[in-house]
């Protein structure tokens, strides 16, 4: 598996190695993970492991890791820990081995979470959490009735708009055809509107689909503290690109089909 990046060349050897595991620690739902990288570079790019490492790893962002569960969130403190030339007519690849911190995450079922509501069907809401992972609720008429394209308070008569945070019940966290997400339950009495977005002064054309924040707290129990995502903002330029990975792939039929636990 190999990939260009910034005029040098990384050969990816084996992502993790699990004897080299060094500490696992809850934190919410991130588990920080102690890894080691095994990379290769061109001679000419041995200045940049660092940076190669990075580049790997920045593959593999908001994606389920290979044989685990867990969403790669992001990582940290990556650092050299050796390397060794390979000099032959097959080889002139330099080897090195690099350790980091990876920011793991998975939400335990009946754990509470904020997320931000994206669009509503008759027969579900989509909503995001943390920016960019899916979750779907497919319960909102224990509490909504459904009428002209709108949910309302059954008892109040609010509806629920684009931009609305709601507190979900997390059901489970899986992946449907190469793409994970979360379903959740609206018929909770922990369930409530977080918050709701400010009103407009003058009504506009806007898609549904615009603007959806970030939610960067979420509650694994009630006792429990929160998790401020900001904290762990992804290392390397800070650009956020891949968070909108599965933004636009929406499926209404999504529930004629069972989520698998498993890929």
């Amino acid at each position: 598996m190999t990939f260009l990046h910034d005029s040098f060349l990384v050969i990816f050897i084996a992502l993790f190695i699990p004897s080299q595991f060094e500490f696992s620690t809850e934190m919410s739902f991130i588990t920080e993970q102690s890894a080691s990288l095994r990379l290769a570079v061109l001679p000419h790019g041995l200045s940049d492991m660092i940076k190669a490492s990075k580049a790997h790893l920045n593959q593999y962002l908001f994606n389920l890791l290979p044989s685990t569960q867990f969403l790669l969130m992001g990582y940290k403190d990556v650092e050299i820990v050796g390397k060794i030339a390979a000099l032959t007519y097959q080889s002139s690849h330099i080897h090195f081995m690099a350790r980091c911190t990876l920011l793991l995450f998975k939400p335990e079922p009946e754990s509470l979470i904020h997320a931000t509501i994206k669009h509503t069907w008759p027969r579900f809401i989509y909503l995001l959490f943390r920016g960019s992972i899916p979750v779907y609720a497919p319960d909102p008429s224990a509490r909504y009735i459904y009428k002209q394209g709108v949910y309302c308070d059954k008892d109040t008569g609010e509806q629920l708009t684009t931009n609305m945070v709601l507190q979900v019940r997390v059901k489970s966290f899986g992946v449907r055809k190469g793409s994970y997400a979360i379903t959740c339950s609206m018929d909770d009495p922990e369930y409530l509107i977080v918050s709701r977005p400010e009103p407009v002064a003058e009504l506009a054309e806007t898609s549904a689909y615009d603007a959806v924040d970030s939610i960067s707290t979420v509650q694994q129990d009630l006792d429990g503290p929160y998790y401020d995502a900001d904290e762990y903002e992804v290392a390397g330029d800070g650009k956020k690109e891949q968070a909108e990975i599965g933004q636009n792939e929406i499926d209404v039929n999504f529930y004629q089909e069972s989520i698998s636990e498993h890929p």
